[in-house]
């Protein structure tokens, strides 16, 4: 369904069908791009190895990269030059593994860590090199014109409607505000989606590899 098509139906479902309009076009447009984000996120939605975004490129004696901030979770990062997937480690792993591990250096590095939009590459290279990110992300282009479809799959389009509703019955005027059906509608949107976690816990899962677990290797590589 393309966003012309989701509005309306939009509109179907909270009776406002008929100008003048209680929601605005640009209202319903901004509550949809928040309601593909928000399911991306809460069920991972979008896997994304394609995009510009997952090249990554780093630099010898600078451990640090940037990636782009609508990424969610990397499920791999791959040292293009010999196709090796990097071992995703927190940083409590390697103080506890190795409390000088921050200085360590080697020709190419074998993991990394995960702080919020950063990397931290292990051990810092001394050779310069490129990765290929695998990741789950959120959306990177806001929906605008009426013409535009939901970057998420088909199947989910319309349960994006649940938030709209919620959204909208959620607005502080006294003409839309309905408590009652915006609990109805994101108890709907929850259903499909999964519940919103705290942003605490978003972030901590967000850069723990899962099931992490600390085992020793031969050279040092765990």
């Amino acid at each position: 369904m393309n966003l012309g098509e989701l509005v309306a139906l939009a509109r179907t479902r909270l009776g406002d069908e008929n100008a003048p309009y209680l929601w605005s076009d640009d209202f319903l447009i901004g509550a949809f791009n928040r309601a593909e984000s928000e399911a991306a996120e809460r069920a991972l939605l979008l896997r994304d190895s394609r995009s510009k975004m997952t090249d990554v490129a780093y630099v010898a004696g600078d451990p640090h990269l940037t990636i782009d901030p609508s990424i969610l979770y990397i499920d791999r990062a791959i040292r293009v030059s010999d196709n090796t997937v990097l071992r995703a480690r927190t940083r409590n792993e390697m103080d506890n593994h190795d409390p000088v591990w921050e200085t360590r250096t080697a020709e190419r590095p074998w993991g990394y860590v995960k702080e919020g939009t950063r990397i931290r590459l292990i051990p810092t290279p001394t050779q310069p090199g490129n990765l290929k990110l695998h990741v789950f992300r959120t959306p990177v282009d806001p929906m605008a014109s009426l013409s535009d479809e939901p970057e998420i799959d088909p199947i989910y389009h319309e349960a994006l409607i649940h938030y709209v509703v919620a959204d909208a019955y959620s607005h502080s005027d006294a003409d839309s505000d309905d408590p009652q059906r915006a609990d109805r509608a994101a108890s709907r949107f929850d259903r499909v989606f999964g519940r919103r976690k705290t942003a605490r816990f978003s972030q901590m899962n967000r850069d723990h590899p899962k099931n992490s677990t600390i085992y020793m290797r031969r050279f040092g590589q765990w």
